[in-house]
């Protein structure tokens, strides 16, 4: 059975398991959904390992590239001023984008452009400048 490692893609079994013979294992462990938000734009390590896990590839629909090359991205734009109003870095508000959606989401975003919405199981659902709607999940659908 293949194993997916990041950085790496999917390796076959007899390949990892000489890697792992190698490697330094960090365990990575689920923040919990009533987890208090980070005070700070970027997130702690625990928790941007956390996201890229659940991710392992950009969130934009159809879009296979690693997390590996992607940014970590606010879903809701973070409030530099005032955190506590929008933008929050927590496992429900981040998730992992290429380069190209990043700015695509950026640059063409807002209320006539590509939009962005992360529910609370981490499902992302993106709506088009049709209108029409997107749903991506971390299982790859």
């Amino acid at each position: 059975m293949p194993a997916f490692a990041i950085g790496a893609g999917v390796m076959p079994t007899p390949l990892l398991a000489g890697v792992l013979e190698r490697a330094r294992i960090r365990r990575v462990r689920h923040p919990g959904i009533d987890a208090p938000p980070e005070p700070r734009y970027t997130p702690s390590r625990e928790l941007a390992d956390f996201v890229r896990c659940r991710d392992l590839t950009c969130r934009f629909p159809g879009c296979d590239r690693p997390v590996a090359i992607c940014d970590l991205d606010h879903t809701t734009p973070f409030n530099h001023a005032n955190p506590a109003v929008g933008g929050l870095t927590v496992p429900c508000g981040l998730a992992d984008y290429c380069r190209e959606h990043h700015r695509l989401k950026t640059f063409h975003g807002g209320p006539t452009g590509w939009r962005d919405k992360q529910l609370p199981d981490g499902t992302i659902v993106w709506t088009a400048p049709t209108g029409r709607t997107y749903r991506t999940s971390f299982d790859g659908t």
